[in-house]
């Protein structure tokens, strides 16, 4: 089952196959998400178990909401200021468009369009994952998710904003110094549209040669003493293509023998910093040794 979910996690959001099932998947597998096997595992003492057997649960719920979603944005058409661009693209266009006027207008109609055929899914989905958390029996929503991961959430979220005021000052400072430098505009004045561009650094793309990245990377790791690929367990799927979701991420189809990393270009020094974090995602799921149980090999 996990292997399943995975690999069609993997196709569909890599651009290779565009109609999920993830519904035929759960229901092929239902007897492991009926309320016995809930029992099992939450007398098996295994944090680990619990909490993704949970996540299956939801996910059974807002399967079809998934699959409505990813359908959706793989054909979804943006229209903004005389340019027609796919709505899984639009991300990288606005990162990429010197054009403030552009991107500004990209970015509204994306939201636009957003609202018009994402919100309801949205909303619904998020109702059922609390509506089933709350049938655990560990009281609401973040004391349920503190209560599986064993993060105590509202401390962490204390913790954060903590950090937040703490850093205020001198973020606001340089941001204003970088939107005065890069738009000549006061901070103020800043829009959503605008954080991608700000943060591109295009002038630097020369020094992050998106064809020398895979190489690079595993003479780094050599370098460290380690094999990027872990002996062609790591599959890497890093080619523009049509459909592809534009955040990387990695997938532990079967842990160790069988991990997929996914990146879509958007350009420079972002290509290099999203393709090293997910290596390291794939290089931990395709470390430990076969014989671990499920939960030490595939689900980290």
């Amino acid at each position: 089952m996990h292997e399943d979910l995975g690999r069609e996690y993997y196709l569909t959001g890599s651009g290779r196959k565009p109609s999920p099932a993830f519904q035929e998947i759960y229901d092929r597998y239902r007897i492991f998400l009926e309320d016995e096997a809930l029992e099992v595992v939450r007398n098996s003492g295994s944090h680990v178990l619990l909490e993704w057997l949970v996540e299956l649960r939801t996910g059974r719920k807002t399967a079809r909401l998934d699959e409505r979603q990813i359908l959706w944005e793989q054909s979804a058409i943006i229209e903004a200021a005389g340019h027609t661009v796919p709505y899984l693209r639009a991300p990288i266009e606005i990162a990429n468009s010197p054009d403030r006027v552009y991107r500004i207008a990209l970015d509204d109609e994306r939201a636009k369009v957003s609202a018009e055929g994402l919100n309801e899914l949205r909303r619904d989905r998020f109702r059922m994952q609390h509506e089933e958390m709350g049938r655990l029996g560990f009281g609401g929503y973040i004391e349920t998710l503190t209560e599986l991961t064993d993060i105590p959430l509202l401390e962490l979220g204390k913790q954060a904003a903590e950090f937040l005021d703490s850093t205020h000052d001198i973020y606001s400072e340089c941001l204003a110094e970088l939107a005065r430098a890069r738009l000549s505009i006061d901070v103020s004045s800043l829009l959503r549209a605008d954080a991608a561009w700000l943060f591109r650094g295009e002038r630097y793309d020369s020094a992050f040669p998106p064809e020398q990245m895979l190489d690079l990377a595993v003479k780094q790791m050599s370098d460290l003493g380690l094999e990027a690929t872990k002996g062609g367990r790591v599959g890497f799927a890093t080619e523009e293509r049509a459909g592809k979701q534009p955040r990387a991420f990695c997938v532990p189809v079967r842990g160790p023998a069988e991990v997929d990393l996914v990146r879509r270009p958007q350009g420079g020094h972002a290509d290099y910093r999203t393709f090293w974090q997910e290596l390291g995602h794939a290089m931990h799921f395709a470390s430990p040794p076969g014989t671990l149980s499920f939960e030490a090999r595939g689900l980290g």
